[in-house]
């Protein structure tokens, strides 16, 4: 009886070192794999856990096609003879009222307009010559323009987006400039494609801001913000299948006279904007989060906490010029 339990369990244990060793083996060909792209003027890790070499390369090769094609799209300094973008807008010589534009340029136009009108005019997308203006103060880091040169720039800018419908607009030529909003859009055309590879376990990071699927293990991923918490040590959030943005003044400024400017500008005043120290949005997709940090950045605490509460799924995180916090109500389910 003995020698039949012993086979017994000599056979459970042999069969659970098979299934162990047989886990070990599969799950140990699943690595990480990382890669850096330098797009909209920034870099751009993206991670991604997969068992299939041949796969990565592929995921590789899409996730640059998609970011070229929409820094070709968002490119203020450049025409492309295949892609009629931002700077055809901005600048063709066609003598047609109407301008027939790419379906993903048009979208981005539609989806950043309704923004400028949710926010009543705090924010704006037409006010590229003035951003232009304060890019190259910036670059040289010498003085600040004069109010006359401001007033020239507004001018310049005068110029409206009529969006018309079926990916087209009046060739009014406005100056558009839509910042990272297109990073916002390209993240989510390739989570869209990684979930087509059944790909879950990734993270897209940009600066200090993240695009989450699930880690290794499926398992959230640890972001530290920019925002300390009530002992001046770094929040860390839970996140997955999130993104996170943060906006703030000092990652592009320069200091003249006392004074520090950032291109962050505030499209009422040309000048750059003074509402708040900084804003973090937590958001179920990429481009809610890169749009409305920059919006609620135009607006002080108050105002912003109204706009917020017209979407779903998003989180927000205030620090205002006194160094008070506040946050909507959903943000704290993140922290650890």
């Amino acid at each position: 009886m003995h020698k039949k339990i012993n086979i017994v369990i000599w056979s459970i244990a042999l069969l659970l070192a098979i299934i162990i060793v047989f886990m070990c083996f599969f799950s140990s060909k699943v690595k990480l794999y990382e890669k850096k792209f330098h797009y909209f003027n920034t870099d751009i890790i993206v991670r991604i856990y997969e068992d299939e070499p041949d796969q990565v390369e592929k995921v590789w090769n899409k996730v640059q096609s998609i970011y070229e094609e929409y820094e070709k799209l968002s490119n203020i300094h450049q025409s492309y003879d295949d892609t009629l973008n931002l700077h055809t807008i901005r600048y063709n010589k066609q003598s047609g009222d109407v301008l027939t534009i790419p379906s993903k340029l048009y979208k981005m136009l539609e989806y950043s307009n309704d923004f400028v009108q949710r926010s009543n005019g705090a924010f704006q997308i037409t006010n590229g010559t003035v951003m232009d203006g304060w890019a190259h103060y910036l670059k040289n880091k010498k003085k600040v323009p004069t109010k006359k040169e401001i007033e020239k720039w507004e001018q310049e800018d005068q110029a409206s987006l009529v969006l018309l419908g079926e990916n087209q607009i009046q060739n009014t030529h406005p100056m558009i400039e839509l910042g990272k909003i297109p990073l916002g859009f390209a993240n989510d055309e390739i989570i869209d494609y990684l979930k087509e590879e059944e790909i879950s376990q990734y993270l897209i990071q940009e600066g200090g801001n993240a695009t989450t699927g699930l880690s290794f293990n499926d398992q959230s991923y640890k972001v530290a913000l920019e925002i300390l918490n009530q002992n001046d040590v770094a929040t860390i959030v839970h996140l997955k299948n999130r993104t996170i943005v943060t906006n703030v003044s000092d990652i592009e400024k320069y200091e003249y006279d006392g004074e520090s400017y950032h291109l962050l500008i505030d499209p009422n005043t040309s000048y750059p904007a003074k509402k708040i120290d900084k804003v973090t949005v937590i958001a179920k997709d990429s481009k809610t989060a890169y749009t409305l940090s920059t919006v609620l950045y135009m607006m002080d605490v108050e105002q912003g906490k109204k706009m917020v509460e017209e979407f779903q799924n998003v989180d927000v995180l205030w620090l205002d010029l006194n160094g008070k916090q506040s946050a909507t109500k959903g943000f704290f389910q993140y922290e650890s």
